[in-house]
């Protein structure tokens, strides 16, 4: 069976690449641009570049077809963004003679996608969350506003949407009064069609729970720490670290996942809040996330584990992995020290990381157990063209 590996450009494909191709599977990548580092890598049988999703979902499913049907054989298809799971989801009937597709139900994949939704789930589950408004109109909110605390966050009930055919991608955004509440709850809300969350500023450390589910029932599961994240003030991260696994986390993942009855690839996302150290659900990523390459190095391939799902081999659970493992996205963690050293995003009662001593850490390059998601020796072209890339976007 050929693994058709999507969004070229993201480590976390990267990281599927190179683990299928290992153990000599054939792979076929797909990117939305000619220079996506996957493509480049020496265990990437065949490229494809396809139209974005954001700019042309209806093409992009054609761009997807056109690749399987030339395949002699079914093919197993990876995705690792919410722009296009979210679009093979919504066009799973036309794909499904040509690949083999795991994926939850429509009505799963749109509440784990949606954080109302979510966060509705896991209060009916028993699971703590944030303290947060469902606000619906300027009029709630002109009410609202004066009552909070600052500084809170507002984020979109949906982190990526099709507004006339095309992609919108929007993210937290974090207000320090209720001025600019009402200003970016305007601006969000016009942006994505639909208001968004008002939530309580949770401060403290973020973990994350991997999992790989057949219906509901966990086949692997993984734990991490963030350490640095992209963003000074917390998300996605760049340097992050494989840990025991958080009993307590754990049980409030897989309560959430089987009442999804969830099928394939999930992380939940919580923090430990500062001040009752109980942890908060943040969100649940129903695809491949982007500290994939974490989890490989600490023994759980979940790519491989996907695959032989699709080939409807038997999966016996496997929940051993090995602690302290930490993993490094280099350029990422570079646009981290820039943004701590030029102050970007700072707010007023915002915990904001030491000049000195992000500058000190980020130099530590050869720690034990430090593995990099895009530096290899044995594969190296994807890293200069992630520099590359780079580049070109400036």
């Amino acid at each position: 069976m050929t693994a058709i590996i999507l969004d070229g450009h993201l480590q976390s494909a990267l990281a599927a690449v190179r683990s299928l191709g290992q153990k000599g599977i054939k792979v076929v990548c797909g990117a939305p641009r000619k220079t996506a580092m996957s493509l480049f890598s020496r265990y990437c049988g065949e490229t494809f570049v396809y139209t974005p999703p954001g700019q042309n979902k209806e093409k992009f499913i054609l761009d997807l077809l056109d690749i399987l049907k030339k395949l002699k054989e079914k093919a197993i298809i990876f995705s690792f963004s919410d722009e296009t799971f979210l679009s093979v989801s919504e066009k799973r009937e036309k794909i499904e003679s040509y690949a083999e597709l795991i994926l939850s139900s429509k009505e799963s994949v749109d509440t784990a996608f949606n954080k109302e939704k979510t966060l509705c789930l896991a209060k009916e589950n028993s699971i703590p969350i944030p303290e947060t408004h469902f606000v619906l109109s300027t009029e709630e909110l002109e009410n609202l506003a004066p009552e909070l605390s600052y500084p809170v966050i507002i984020k979109p009930r949906q982190s990526y949407v099709w507004q006339e055919g095309k992609g919108k991608l929007a993210s937290t955004v974090y207000i320090s009064s209720p001025e600019q509440l009402k200003e970016e709850f305007k601006n969000l809300s016009a942006k994505m069609g639909e208001p968004p969350l008002v939530q309580q500023l949770i401060q403290g450390e973020e973990f994350g729970i991997f999992a790989l589910l057949e219906h509901g029932r966990p086949l692997a599961l993984f734990a991490h720490r963030r350490i640095r994240s992209i963003s000074p003030l917390g998300g996605a991260s760049c340097l992050r670290e494989s840990i025991k696994m958080p009993q307590e986390m754990k049980e409030y993942s897989l309560r959430l996942l089987k009442a999804l009855q969830w099928h394939g690839p999930a992380m939940v996302e919580f923090k430990v809040d500062d001040k009752d150290k109980l942890p908060k659900l943040m969100e649940i990523n129903g695809r491949f996330w982007g500290s994939l390459p974490l989890a490989i190095y600490a023994g759980v391939d979940f790519p491989y584990l996907y695959y032989l799902m699709a080939e409807n081999k038997k999966v016996e659970p496997d929940f051993l992995y090995k602690e302290n493992i930490k993993s490094r996205h280099l350029l990422a963690d570079c646009k981290n020290l820039f943004s701590v050293l030029l102050d970007r995003g700072r707010i007023d009662g915002i915990k904001y990381p030491d000049k000195a001593e992000t500058v000190a850490n980020f130099f530590k390059f050869f720690e034990k157990n430090l593995y990099y998601d895009v530096e290899s020796l044995s594969d190296a072209k994807p890293f200069f063209m992630e520099v590359v890339n780079s580049l070109l976007r400036l």
